[in-house]
């Protein structure tokens, strides 16, 4: 089951959001990432967020190495959506 988050990704100075599908079975470790969320009161973010965003890194395994992806959400949020759609399975 893929779940939809949206990522936040920077090239340079500018971030631009995109949404994409990933597979929680492949998740290692969620952290939260302070400093996107320094990066968005402090202006350098222009996306249009609400000041009080939080961000979340996202560590996967793939089949021989491991990625890491920034996505919009704290942890708990992001991790509900998983159990949720868990729980939606289960009943």
């Amino acid at each position: 089951m893929l779940i939809p988050v949206v990522q936040i990704l920077k090239s340079g100075l500018s971030y631009s959001l995109k949404e994409i599908y990933i597979n929680p079975r492949k998740i290692i470790y969620m952290s939260e990432e302070r400093s996107y969320r320094k990066s968005l009161t402090e202006g350098a973010i222009k996306l249009d967020l609400h000041p009080n965003t939080a961000f979340t890194r996202i560590k996967m395994s793939m089949n021989d190495h491991t990625e890491e992806i920034i996505v919009i959400g704290g942890p708990q949020v992001i991790e509900s959506k998983f159990f949720k759609v868990k729980k939606l399975l289960r009943d």
